[in-house]
Order: structure tokens, then sequence, then C-alpha cells
């Protein structure tokens, strides 16, 4: 060991730092090429919201869609790798801003084990279904009479959720969501879900 350190001392200060960084740059790749940097973010911004819990499973809900068919949570999200859950409504600004980003997030990974519910909160059918047809909502727009909202103790609009296949939270956010974040939060949750 001495004869080790000695040899460092002979490289000079120069040197042993640039193989410190190297040492150090050499963990980082490794730990993001592994996937623990993306685990590791996906742990951090995995927090629990209102009344649901990260890491559990989702309470099931069944809800009407604007057309009157019947949607329920753990049946879509057993046929999917990944459901976006989201609570909105009409009158939201927030919730509005952000539908182009959901559309465009469903557009672009609906064939990769996405999919999006948007649970409409405003009881008001008529109104929900003049913005779904108006915007061309491709996915599931959701009456929800004010029960499945207290369920998940959502008192914060837009509030989204991310439910993996076994019906599990794996992520969730009270605030908007734009298309780069709602992406990025998308792939750590595909791979969780994989891992």
């Amino acid at each position: 060991a001495a004869t080790a350190g000695h040899a460092l001392m002979e490289l000079g200060p120069d040197r042993v730092s640039s193989r410190r960084l190297i040492a150090v740059v050499s963990i980082v790749a490794f730990v993001v090429f592994s996937g623990g940097l993306k685990r590791a973010l996906l742990a951090r911004a995995a927090r629990d919201v209102g009344l649901v819990r990260v890491g559990a499973v989702a309470p099931d809900f069944t809800l009407p869609d604007v057309n009157g068919r019947a949607v329920s949570l753990h049946q879509v999200a057993a046929q999917h790798d990944v459901t976006l859950v989201t609570f909105w409504a009409t009158w939201c600004l927030p919730c509005r801003l952000e539908m182009p980003d959901l559309v465009e997030a469903w557009e672009r990974h609906r064939n990769d084990g996405l999919e999006l519910l948007a649970d409409n909160t405003e009881q008001d059918t008529p109104k929900a279904k003049a913005f779904a047809e108006e915007r061309k909502l491709p996915f599931p727009v959701l009456i929800d009479d004010g029960s499945v909202q207290a369920q998940y103790g959502i008192d914060t609009l837009p509030t989204a959720f991310m439910i993996g296949r076994h019906a599990v939270v794996l992520w969730a956010q009270s605030g908007p969501l734009n298309a780069a974040a709602m992406v990025t939060v998308l792939l750590m949750c595909r791979e969780h879900v994989r891992v």
C-alpha cells in the first residue's frame, strides 16, 4: 500500500486528479447506463398524492365515458404497461393547457403500452363531451360524479397518476405536466414495470 501511494505521488497531482476524474466518470456512466439513475429519479419523483400511496394498488373505479360506455381502471391497467389517469375540469386553465401535451404523449406512446384516462371532475357530461370533441381527444374522457375524486382525495387540478399493469401506483403529481416531463416519467415507469 505504501508503494502504491508513493507511486501516485510520483505521478504528480495533475495525473492523480485525472485518474480520480476518470474513476468518477466511469462510476457515473455505469449507474446511468444500468438504469440506476432512472430508478433513483423515479423514486425521488414518486410521492403520495391525496389518499393514494405510491407503491400501493390504485383504488379501482368504473366510470362512464362521455358516450356512456363504462370504463374500469383495473381492466384498462391490466391491458397496458402504464395507464396515466389525470383528474381535470374544463374550467381549470392548467388542465386545458396540458391537454395538447397529453394528446401528444398518448399519440406517440399508445403503441408502446400507454393508455390515458381523463377523469373529468365537473359532473357535466355535455360540457366535457363538447370539450373532448372540439379538441379531438383520442383517449377515454370519463365523467366523475365526485366519488372517484373523493376516493382518491384529490383537491388540486390537474392531478395525475401513473398506474402499472398490475394496478400499482408508480408515480403521482399534483399540478400540470408538460410533454417532456410526461414522456420522461412514462419511460421511467415503463422501465420500472419491466424490471
